[in-house]
């Protein structure tokens, strides 16, 4: 006797109820920004920078501490597949920003993101996986040190992973890309299409020159509040007035 298949009966989709709208799911579409994934940024732990001068090295080694070493290969092995061994386009843009903090002039911003990501105010406030870019921001004690700190960058220097073992800092190699630029800038000329306005936060701590009266960042500050007055304009006229962007936020 010949066996026969068995046939799945397939469901019928479920009518939708009239006056019922569509929910609309928010899925996380990965960046066109090839230098920074923000999710696997995130998940690794970044938490610092270091430089790392030995004879043994070829070059002067800059370090990026992660916290996990398993996605920190991820990033520097994708890294290498985009741009080689040697980024030579300067397509990994690395920056200092200095005069972040009127109140402490040798702190900065350490600030890693894609040559030519210019700053977008609505990706900016919309969702943080969306700004492409990272940053961190350290502290030095004198300016003899923070001029030592930025003398390391003129050259040739290579960019790796870095691990901590038995309080000796070490780069993995195998990860390194080569690089021959950085970028340093105080934060007063920073302007709004500018790729570091990504790493500006405060605006209000910035240190300007006295005999500076308009100050590009001056600009950035202004878009800003203006993006966020409009923002908060639209949401009362679509919510009504007992919902803000501060308590949607």
């Amino acid at each position: 006797m010949k066996k026969l298949k068995k046939v799945r009966k397939v469901r019928k989709p479920k009518k939708r109820k009239r006056g019922v709208p569509r929910v609309a799911v928010t899925q996380y579409i990965p960046a066109k920004n090839k230098v920074i994934d923000y999710l696997k940024w995130y998940n690794s732990g970044w938490n610092g920078i270091s430089w790392i001068i030995d004879e043994s090295l070829p070059y002067p080694i800059l370090g990026l501490n992660f916290e996990d070493i398993g996605i920190a290969r991820m990033i520097f092995k994708q890294l290498k597949q985009d741009f080689g061994p040697e980024d030579e386009g300067d397509e990994i843009r690395i920056s200092v920003i200095r005069g972040i903090d009127k109140s402490a002039p040798f702190r900065f911003t350490f600030h890693i993101t894609q040559r030519g990501n210019a700053f977008d105010i609505s990706r900016y406030y919309r969702y943080v996986l969306d700004q492409n870019s990272d940053s961190i921001t350290m502290r030095l004690g004198s300016a003899e040190e923070f001029n030592d700190f930025i003398s390391n960058f003129r050259g040739e220097y290579g960019i790796a992973p870095a691990i901590t073992e038995s309080n000796k800092i070490i780069p993995l190699m195998d990860c390194v890309i080569r690089k021959r630029t950085f970028h340093l800038i105080d934060a007063w000329q920073v302007h709004p299409e500018h790729e570091d306005s990504w790493a500006i936060t405060d605006i209000g701590d910035i240190l300007v020159p006295d005999d500076v009266k308009y100050p590009p960042i001056k600009l950035l500050d202004d878009l800003r509040k203006n993006f966020v007055r409009q923002l908060d304009a639209n949401l009362k006229a679509k919510s009504g007035s007992m919902f803000t962007r501060k308590n949607l936020m």
